[in-house]
């Protein structure tokens, strides 16, 4: 009897410690070995020390014990304070640029899915939010649908210098530089990754040609680098034509603008970008 009483209680021990969430903070390398040693999807959690929606994800579910048992299962966690990305390069990689960013990454260290904020001011809210983008991830792996575009690798060459600079906080003042202006005129593999990445993290800042050329190839890019990240993509390019022509008071571009708005993003959005910039275009002109 006593010793059925010890493999019940070691039974215990085993599931529980199967479903509680290995949470490793900042150390990509170390959370990538032990998903794939546990053949777990990786969960990074981009924050910023400074994000308040960051803290609520934090303090609401992955500190939650409930919960987080429950995303054990299937997840490793990486939290990963994307300002300090100067060992990993995830930050770079991954064009983060808005807090809490959630990227969902397969064994091997392939991107299954990606989110931008979880939305939700309670607990019930936030939590939907976070179980629909890992379920949908979970169906994502069992489909072997990774999104070709993202390498398993971190090459920090592939990335230009004032790109570089400019995540690491080491130049603010980097859509200034002579090389900024310069790499935008030269040739490049335009669906590659380094180029994928840094486009669209700078996309408002662009010159207008580079817009055009996206969306001519939108639908490849959908298909390397998923459809979360190609509409971002556009909407912010989007934004810059409009600042554009408002700069230059010209009408000509502000109906180049209005034409992409249609073409690249849905319906609605389209005519409430245009409705917005149009009352600021207007001003700009009366001064």
């Amino acid at each position: 009897m006593k010793n059925w009483i010890i493999i019940l209680l070691l039974l215990i021990s085993s599931v529980g410690y199967s479903q509680k969430l290995t949470i490793i903070e900042q150390d990509y390398e170390k959370a990538r070995k032990i998903a794939l040693k546990e053949n777990k999807l990786l969960f990074i959690d981009f924050y910023t020390t400074w994000c308040a929606p960051c803290k609520k994800l934090d303090k609401l579910i992955f500190q939650n014990d409930t919960i987080s048992a429950k995303i054990g299962k299937n997840f490793v966690l990486l939290r990963y304070d994307a300002e300090q990305d100067k060992t990993h390069n995830l930050s770079k990689k991954h064009h983060v640029n808005s807090y809490p960013t959630g990227i969902i990454l397969n064994s091997k260290g392939f991107v299954l899915n990606r989110k931008y904020g979880f939305a939700g001011d309670d607990l019930k809210e936030l939590n939907k939010s976070v179980f629909e983008f890992i379920t949908e991830s979970i169906n994502l792996n069992k489909r072997n649908k990774i999104l070709k575009g993202y390498s398993d690798k971190i090459e920090i060459s592939k990335y230009p210098a004032f790109y570089i600079d400019f995540v690491n906080r080491d130049d603010k003042k980097a859509t200034s530089r002579s090389d900024f202006k310069e790499y935008w005129n030269k040739k490049h593999d335009i669906l590659s990754e380094g180029y994928f990445s840094t486009l669209v993290y700078f996309a408002n800042k662009l010159p207008t040609n580079i817009a055009d050329n996206f969306l001519k190839k939108k639908s490849t890019y959908i298909e390397l680098y998923g459809e979360t990240d190609v509409s971002v993509a556009l909407l912010f390019l989007t934004f810059g034509k409009f600042e554009d022509a408002i700069e230059n008071k010209s009408q000509s571009k502000f109906d180049l603008a209005s034409k992409f708005a249609k073409e690249a993003l849905e319906e609605e959005h389209a005519n409430y970008n245009i409705k917005m910039f149009k009352e600021e275009f207007d001003k700009k002109k009366s001064e």
